[in-house]
């Protein structure tokens, strides 16, 4: 539970750096302010994690023939296509259009892995 905890509390503040670097580039991703934006921040993540683990896999199966032809590159348009669906979903966090969330979701990936490795997996620890 604790390390569940931990990933949500990761991927909400990557979340969120994510925001701060698309409104510094100009991309149309914003999150409410204050402590609304930490809440829509932390159900975010979690409508994101539930999207993808429900639509997005069975988007990736379904055009598994043109993400083959593609070389994967097909991944990133259904990842930035998810993250624009998350963003209409929920309420204080949207994304405007389909490169938005492109830049969304390759710096929010990014940024969850970089987070991830700072902060260390306590069980892999204890070996």
């Amino acid at each position: 539970m604790g390390n569940m905890i931990k990933r949500l509390i990761v991927n909400a503040l990557a979340l969120w750096l994510t925001v701060l670097l698309a409104q510094w580039a100009e991309f149309d991703i914003s999150l409410a302010p204050g402590v609304n934006g930490a809440i829509a921040a932390v159900v975010t993540v979690i409508v994101l994690a539930l999207v993808n683990a429900t639509i997005g896999k069975l988007i990736k199966l379904l055009t598994l023939p043109l993400t083959l032809l593609s070389l994967g590159l097909w991944t990133f348009v259904i990842n930035a296509l998810m993250f624009l669906l998350v963003g209409k979903l929920t309420i204080g966090f949207s994304v405007g259009n389909f490169w938005a969330g492109l830049f969304g979701s390759v710096v929010y990936s990014i940024l969850s892995v970089i987070i991830s490795s700072m902060f260390g997996d306590e069980d892999k620890q204890k070996d």
